[in-house]
């Protein structure tokens, strides 16, 4: 990592077809993106969802 970088940020979008409209309940959603901050090694931090 670059030291002159102090407060390392991420901004991340998971994006959901609108296909999937009927499928993905607000629950399912947050479920995925739980899931995948976990898998991505951001489980143990501060984040918004």
């Amino acid at each position: 990592m670059n030291p002159k970088i102090v407060k390392p940020v991420a901004h991340i979008s998971l994006d959901f077809s609108m296909q999937d409209k009927e499928r993905l309940t607000d629950k399912v959603m947050v479920d995925i993106a739980l899931e995948y901050m976990q898998k991505m090694g951001y489980g143990n931090t501060q984040y918004i969802i």
